[in-house]
């Protein structure tokens, strides 16, 4: 459903300052992933360093642990992520996102331990509990990123850590400071892609 000029510059003007997310709906998504080439992006040279950080968060927090980390990655496009967390063994792979598309895309991968759902933010449920839950560029579609980071505490495990990665563009240092209210940031490292794109990436924990 498309948004009408006063929705967008409601946004624009007055919720995107505020560091509320860029709503997409799920046939938006769903049009870009069937589209011919619409997942090229997810491939681009450009998004191999924050996705690498990613990976090596994923390995240092492995390290400490005594079993193979469950992890959990919400609003994961095509799945990208889990053939380079695989290099660090895992126990379980959970990813979500809006598009079957991009979820059949996943599941071709055929990656071990791994399993792609068609779900949102709103409508992600599990009996699971996970070591570590990644958002890589998705929380910045989230309405009240707080909100939803507040919403995956309940499938984090018993010290278990969150993985951020948000391009560093238009609200994206207000919705940092939203999701400062309810959790803490034990690292952060800023990746700059040669054509001057930059992502912050951001290990966090709830707060108590």
């Amino acid at each position: 459903m498309k948004q009408s000029l006063l929705e967008k510059l409601r946004y624009q003007l007055v919720l995107r300052p505020l560091g509320r997310g860029s709503i997409w709906s799920a046939e938006r998504w769903e049009s870009i992933y069937a589209a011919p080439g619409g997942m090229e992006w997810v491939d681009a040279l450009e998004q191999l360093g924050h996705y690498s950080i990613l990976a090596g968060y994923v390995r240092h927090l492995a390290a400490s642990m005594p079993e193979p980390p469950s992890i959990l990655d919400a609003g994961s496009g095509p799945g990208k992520l889990a053939p380079l967390f695989s290099s660090t063994p895992f126990s379980r792979y959970v990813a979500f996102d809006f598009s079957e598309t991009a979820m059949v895309a996943g599941r071709a991968l055929g990656v071990p331990r791994t399993e792609f759902r068609v779900a949102s933010f709103d409508t992600f449920e599990s009996e699971e509990k996970f070591d570590i839950v990644v958002f890589c560029e998705s929380i910045n579609h989230a309405d009240r990123p707080e909100e939803t980071l507040k919403r995956f505490f309940r499938f984090l495990a018993p010290g278990g850590s969150i993985l951020i990665s948000m391009h560093d563009r238009g609200a994206s240092a207000a919705r940092w400071r939203r999701m400062d209210q309810v959790a803490k940031t034990l690292d952060e490292t800023r990746v700059t892609h040669g054509a001057g794109r930059s992502w912050t990436l951001r290990l966090m924990k709830p707060l108590a």
